[in-house]
């Protein structure tokens, strides 16, 4: 019984400090159904860009366990902040980087027009797992653990087809002080 109260409350713990989620198999994307796809990509960002954004080795197995063929493209020089890290995957594009080095990660997928949902779609997907509309100027903020804050965007045509969605994910690391400010 001594050996459960530890294991108990690390999980507790884990479960209250909003820790990382294990990632899930993800049925893939539809060229001929772009609507179901809305919920496929918003669960494959929440996974990938919410959860393990700020440890490669997290993002690169979240790919792995996500059962989406992947192959990086391009590896970031930590020595220069704004190289990003970049994987292709059918119909996806993914960059991760680390702009402020202990602060600050950025994820971006962009999602090609053959499997792209309308951008409404996207947003509505993305204000369910967030809990809340996007603000007055069509962005998320969120708090996902007293010491870490989203930021999301979701814009159309951005990168290089007018067709593509891209959804952008910063996450901040605030000062371990913060949490206990509430």
């Amino acid at each position: 019984m001594r050996r459960a109260v530890p294991t108990l409350f690390l999980a507790v713990a884990l479960v209250s400090c909003g820790g990382v989620s294990s990632p899930h198999r993800i049925a893939p994307l539809s060229t001929t159904d772009r609507a179901n796809n809305a919920s496929k990509i918003v669960q494959f960002i929440e996974q990938q860009c919410f959860d393990r954004a700020d440890d490669v080795v997290e993002f690169e197995a979240g790919l792995r366990a996500v059962g989406w063929q992947s192959k990086r493209t391009q590896t970031a020089n930590p020595a220069k902040p704004l190289e990003l890290d970049v994987w292709e995957l059918p119909n996806l594009t993914v960059l991760r980087g680390q702009p402020v080095m202990g602060g600050a990660w950025t994820c971006s997928v962009d999602v090609k027009s053959p499997v792209a949902p309308a951008l409404d779609q996207i947003k509505t997907a993305l204000s369910m797992a967030i809990g809340k509309g996007p603000d007055n100027n069509g962005e998320w903020w969120l708090n996902r653990t007293s010491t870490g804050r989203l930021h999301v965007t979701a814009h159309q045509g951005v990168v290089a087809d007018a067709g593509d969605i891209f959804v952008n994910v910063e996450i901040y690391r605030l000062p371990w002080w913060r949490s206990l400010l509430g």
